[in-house]
């Protein structure tokens, strides 16, 4: 599958962000009168249009991400489906995503195994912070293990992590939307 309409995107951030949704939904979206994608692609690309995601380059991090450091709705995002983890809050994360529990799960055993994210998670700058476009369940997982969430965790959990990870950051050009 060749994505012409990506061409500044780094090989990686294509296999492990598109590629899959691609392979589901097909290649490249429909895009609506309002020039962002339609159907299942509106929201993999946050409501941007293409030439948002062609304008920018992509910066490969390694560091600590602090919760901190993301905006305010994908901050909200990860306290919410880590309250639903844990203490079983019933939530829109908890609600729509059947198979929340099992993911992290999966996310769990691989970071009690190897000590860090299965891969990077992909994220961009936005207005108040950085935007998770991919990852939120790894980064949910991280911050769990961090101890960043004041609440009781498993002790199968309670398992040092690399406190340092790899990280994409996509620098928008053109701050549309």
């Amino acid at each position: 599958m060749v994505f012409e309409e990506l061409l500044n995107f780094p090989e990686d951030v294509i296999e492990q962000w598109i590629k899959p949704y691609a392979e589901l939904s097909g290649w490249p979206p429909k895009v609506g009168i309002d020039g962002v994608p339609t159907d299942r692609w509106r929201y993999l690309l946050s409501l941007k249009p293409l030439s948002w995601w062609q304008s920018g380059e992509w910066v490969k991090c390694k560091g600590s991400l602090s919760i901190h450091d993301l905006s305010d709705g994908s901050r909200d995002s990860i306290v919410k489906m880590a309250l639903a983890y844990l203490t079983g809050a019933k939530n829109e994360y908890s609600i729509s995503m059947s198979d929340m529990g099992e993911r992290l799960d999966k996310i769990s055993e691989y970071l009690q195994t190897h000590k860090k994210l299965p891969c990077s998670p992909i994220l961009y700058e936005g207005v108040d912070g950085l935007s998770v476009a991919d990852g939120n369940h790894r980064l949910c997982m991280l911050y769990i293990f961090q101890g960043y969430f004041k609440l009781p965790i498993p002790e199968q959990m309670q398992v040092l992590v690399d406190k340092e990870i790899e990280y994409w950051i996509y620098r928008p050009v053109q701050n549309v939307g």
